[in-house]
């Protein structure tokens, strides 16, 4: 798999809302057409947001029905997209070879889907409107160990469990020499730069966290080096920050091109 990472350190972020560059004007009218195309009940937007604003309301019963069944039918929905052959054994070549293409249109029917369906709604959305250097990543928490006599750097990252967009807004054939530094993330409801969205992203996770991040990823360190955390704090110094990790292989040129062709045919009002 191709990876494409963004080293990121999130001190001192700041979020300007005033100042923002065209390119995130135009990214956050993309969002909120992704939105519009593809309405969903998120299972994790109606359990993480019930539970922070009415954390002892007599209805959390009522709300862990409504989110199992949610959850399941999100599942269902990624397994016949994973497995498209043997759910749709008869499916049209266009959609088989088209990224997304089933999981976009079981998305549409059921309007159900987490942070992952809503990133690949902007995915389409974006490849729809020209954007064709946009791909989907994770959220990931990354430690990095630098040896203090050597200067050797060792790495270690801790999934987040989000999924979101990152695009250049660059129109046209940029799918090698575009930067992708512009977040979409529909299930947030924003589009920023990078560092807007690394403060957006750290308000999402409480110290327990990242502190549960931090002492796996040490954890790990230590047993990879057969070290205690005494000699682990007096030979390496230790930096932290987000990355974005790449989801799944790099789309190719033709297939970035074909989904977007495929959803302006399949979804009224795409385009922007």
């Amino acid at each position: 798999m191709n990876i494409a990472s963004i080293n990121l350190n999130f001190t001192s972020p700041s979020v300007s809302f005033t100042s923002r560059k065209k390119e995130i004007r135009e990214a956050d009218y993309i969002q909120r057409k992704s939105r519009l195309t593809f309405p969903m009940m998120s299972q994790t937007y109606v359990d993480s947001f019930y539970r922070s604003a009415r954390p002892q309301s007599k209805n959390n019963n009522e709300t862990d029905a409504i989110t199992k069944k949610l959850h399941s039918r999100i599942m269902r929905m990624r397994d016949i997209a994973k497995h498209t052959d043997y759910y749709l054994p008869n499916l049209p070549e266009v959609e088989r070879n088209t990224p997304y293409a089933v999981h976009l249109a079981v998305m549409k029917q059921l309007k159900e889907g987490n942070c992952q369906e809503n990133a690949k709604a902007a995915i389409a959305v974006l490849a729809a409107n020209g954007y064709y250097n946009s791909r989907r990543v994770e959220l990931m928490y990354k430690m990095e160990f630098t040896d203090k006599k050597t200067g050797e750097k060792t790495i270690k990252m801790y999934p987040l469990d989000h999924s979101f967009a990152v695009t250049d807004m660059v129109k046209g054939n940029r799918l090698d020499n575009g930067e992708r530094n512009i977040v979409v993330d529909p299930w947030l409801g924003f589009a920023d730069g990078i560092e807007g969205a690394n403060a957006r992203f750290k308000c999402m996770y409480d110290t327990r966290d990242y502190s549960e991040a931090r002492s796996i990823m040490r954890s790990l360190f230590c047993c990879d080096k057969k070290m205690t955390k005494t000699e682990l704090n007096d030979r390496y110094t230790v930096s932290e920050g987000f990355e974005y990790k790449l989801s799944e292989p790099d789309m190719t040129d033709y297939q970035i091109k074909q989904l977007g062709s495929w959803a302006r045919a399949e979804f009224d009002g795409i385009e922007c």
